[in-house]
Order: C-alpha cells, then sequence, then structure tokens
C-alpha cells in the first residue's frame, strides 16, 4: 500500500499542477477577452456620442452654431407637420395578397 502512494503521489501532484497552469491561462484568456470587448463597446458609445454631438452643433455650411440644430426647427414650427399631406388622395386600391 506504502508503494502504491509513493508511485501515484508524485504524478497526481504534477497532474495538479499542470492542471491549475492550464485553467489560469484559460481563465486569462477569457478575461482579456472580456476587456477587449468591453473596451470597444465603451469606444463605440464615446464616439457615436461625439459624432452626435459634432453633428448636431455644426450646420450646414460647415460652420460651428454655438445651439445645437433641433433648436432651430423648434423656433420655426410648433407642432409635428407630416411632410406628405399635400399628396394623400382617396383612391380605393385593390391589394393583391400572394
Amino acid at each position: 500500500m506504502k508503494n502504491k502512494f509513493r508511485f501515484i503521489l508524485p504524478r497526481l501532484l504534477v497532474l495538479t499542477v499542470l492542471l491549475g497552469i492550464a485553467t489560469l491561462i484559460i481563465g486569462t484568456i477569457f478575461k482579456l477577452i472580456l476587456f477587449i470587448t468591453v473596451g470597444i463597446g465603451v469606444t463605440s458609445f464615446v464616439s457615436a456620442k461625439i459624432r452626435k454631438r459634432k453633428r448636431s452643433v455644426t450646420s450646414e455650411h460647415g460652420a460651428i452654431s454655438p445651439y445645437p440644430m433641433y433648436a432651430v426647427y423648434r423656433q420655426q414650427q410648433s407642432a409635428i407637420v407630416p411632410v406628405q399631406h399635400a399628396f394623400q388622395e382617396n383612391k380605393k386600391t385593390i391589394v393583391p395578397i400572394y
């Protein structure tokens, strides 16, 4: 019985150490992938916000306005008006369904 422990114990310790190192490496790889994904997401979100702000501040002629573009539109119209209100006709049509 003593000989079996002397035979199995070193191999079991080496196997445990190798599995621990493999787990550490795989865990590090997954953490690195997770951090890269979160970093890309945050960078994308920030760049979209900056792009949206730059688009709202820059006017048609390229000059930078101190007010966002939607403020100019709110001064002109107080209600939402459909764009194609003049083109609505009351034609009755048959729409085939296949």
